[in-house]
């Protein structure tokens, strides 16, 4: 389990508030903690580490893509990386910092496209990449949706989080109660997707 969290914003930003944001992820990742900010682009990125697959730093994030085109912050794990490493390997040569999925998965992603790299990739997952070439932020979640990813717009920015916390923790953020989710949760216990307790955010189905 990691935590993820970032947000895209229309004025001035600063690098303080996205590490206040992904501290309140921190039981999701004790082993690190990381961020990346692309000032020009307004943009946020927050990444709390559970280390399974590579424990060393090299499996830390955010991660960039070798040609530092696609920053990804992910959270789950791929079954199959070593079989779509193996395909990279036959199609480029990468020096590999380490052993981890992340690093496969985004580089996967440089080279095939994103929707090759969903077509083929086997696992349970929410990452969020950012195309730093065409000034894209793409979110993605598995079929079977396990990991959570919230998202939503307020006080012009963008959000994207694991959890709501982490989101609430921008104090600019606007607490919009969305009573059909009360309604949901007095009537069978839960608030179902895409919905979520927040009027401006949903859950990624």
């Amino acid at each position: 389990m990691c935590g993820i969290v970032g947000y895209f914003s229309k004025n001035q930003t600063d690098s303080d508030l996205i590490k206040k944001m992904t501290k309140k992820l921190i039981h999701r990742g004790p082993d690190s903690i990381g961020y990346f900010s692309d000032f020009e682009a307004k943009l946020h990125f927050g990444h709390t580490r559970l280390s399974i697959l590579d424990l060393k730093n090299s499996g830390s994030q955010p991660m960039h893509s070798f040609s530092k085109r696609f920053t990804i912050i992910f959270n789950g794990e791929i079954y199959n990386y070593l079989e779509l490493k193996a395909i990279i390997d036959k199609s480029k040569k990468i020096d590999w910092l380490g052993t981890s999925d992340t690093e496969v998965l985004i580089n996967f992603i440089e080279i095939f496209g994103i929707k090759k790299c969903l077509e083929k990739i086997k696992g349970m997952f929410v990452f969020v990449i950012y195309d730093k070439k065409n000034k894209k932020i793409i979110l993605c979640k598995d079929y079977f949706g396990e990991k959570p990813l919230y998202f939503g717009n307020s006080n012009n920015k963008f959000y994207f989080a694991s959890e709501l916390k982490a989101i609430t923790e921008d104090p600019s953020f606007i607490k919009k109660i969305n009573n059909q989710a009360i309604s949901y949760l007095m009537s069978i216990n839960y608030v179902p997707s895409p919905i979520s307790i927040f009027k401006n955010i949903h859950k990624l189905k």
